[in-house]
């Protein structure tokens, strides 16, 4: 019979032996998070361009311009520099909407616009001019709709409002600011 002693050196370095090749298949190369950055690369790019989006009747209802953009093909996003969205209203001045950059996802359905966005309504005879500042704007411009839950100035002539969250629904010329909304409305004096 062997002696104890052999028999608990003999366990243990059983024991170690497990374990480091245990350890040595949780750290294979394999298993390791990659570190390494993923870097897309573009297929085309587009300096100074013009989109102009069509309703069913052939009319242009919007038309986004941008100094640049480069399309990405892995998750089909483009990004732009210095985007410029106009959306035409008939019967009334187009709302004007810029911003320092964008992104354009499922095939111009949808725009981000990232950065300090501004949203400009000319005046016409039922409405006063309107000046929005916001940032990080989401556009859906089918739907002539935008959103934001950033902070958002609004003024026009005599009004001053600000709040948390905007919902535009531009093709109606309708504003709804969504939370701690603070204002002040100047009346017009005779």
């Amino acid at each position: 019979m062997r002696n104890p002693r052999t028999l608990l050196i003999l366990f243990a370095l059983g024991i170690a032996a497990v374990v480091g090749w245990w350890l040595k298949e949780q750290l294979a190369p394999d298993s390791l998070p990659s570190t390494s950055v993923k870097r897309q690369v573009s297929d085309y790019s587009l300096q100074t361009f013009t989109l102009t989006g069509m309703n069913q009747q052939g009319q242009p209802y919007y038309q986004l311009t941008a100094e640049s953009m480069i399309h990405y093909p892995e998750d089909d996003h483009s990004d732009l520099e210095k985007p410029d969205i106009i959306f035409f209203r008939k019967d009334e001045p187009p709302w004007h909407i810029a911003a320092e950059k964008g992104k354009v996802y499922q095939q111009g359905e949808l725009v981000k616009l990232l950065g300090k966005v501004i949203i400009k309504r000319p005046p016409s005879t039922a409405n006063e001019p309107v000046t929005i500042t916001t940032y990080n704007l989401t556009v859906r411009p089918r739907d002539e709709y935008a959103e934001t839950d950033e902070s958002v100035h609004m003024t026009g002539n005599a009004t001053n409002l600000k709040s948390i969250g905007m919902k535009a629904f531009l093709k109606e010329g309708r504003i709804r600011l969504l939370n701690e909304v603070k204002g002040v409305h100047v009346p017009a004096q005779n």
